[in-house]
């Protein structure tokens, strides 16, 4: 017999320079300046929005998951100001049956503060989170072939690259290849200065 869900509601994480806050329907401006700058969206794998009320109603629906449990999403703040950077979520990939041992992680940054780190230390408190809140086991990321600076920052935070997913995702029109990486919890707490670095944030 399988055990009742157990889910917990998508709390506020804190970290060094930013804030990961539960997202809510009055972010819908902001998500929706960051899909449509540049090429902001087909880097997250997600089509360009057409207007602010698409995001609200996708909103509405991510902050009832987010009261779940069952999927959770964030807004990326810096932390002083509480200036919207970006957003990342994190879902467990079989949620019909726990414990929930793979998740699967997701994000995209405002141009302007890339290459600062910021998405980094956002990926990294988030792994911690799903590593010893979440008892996970593995995390998991699919990324567009040409966003060569995601595949970069993963492999900088531990993740290995397990190969691509061919006609993975339907963008545009068009089916488009996914490179899969993956982070074991193993691999995360590999050495204690990483482990004690995160328990302490």
């Amino acid at each position: 017999m399988r055990s009742m869900m157990v889910t917990q509601e998508c709390p506020t994480l804190v970290a060094d320079r930013i804030l990961l806050k539960p997202i809510q329907v009055n972010d819908a401006e902001d998500l929706f300046s960051l899909w449509s700058e540049g090429s902001s969206s087909e880097l997250a794998g997600i089509e360009k929005p057409n207007n602010r009320e698409s995001i609200a109603a996708g909103l509405e629906y991510f902050q009832l998951m987010n009261e779940s449990g069952f999927f959770l999403k964030w807004s990326i703040r810096e932390k002083i100001s509480d200036t919207f950077m970006g957003e990342i979520e994190l879902y467990p990939l079989k949620p019909q049956i726990q414990p929930w041992h793979e998740w699967a992680i997701g994000y995209s940054l405002k141009e302007k503060v890339r290459g600062k780190g910021f998405m980094s230390e956002a990926v990294r408190r988030v792994l911690c989170f799903a590593f010893i809140e979440k008892s996970a086991y593995r995390i998991k990321a699919d990324v567009p072939e040409k966003n060569v600076k995601s595949l970069k920052l993963l492999r900088n935070n531990g993740f290995s690259y397990e190969g691509v997913q061919s006609n993975k995702l339907l963008l545009n029109g068009t089916f488009k290849n996914m490179s899969q990486l993956a982070i074991t919890r193993a691999r995360f707490f590999e050495g204690t200065n990483t482990k004690n670095q995160f328990i302490r944030i």
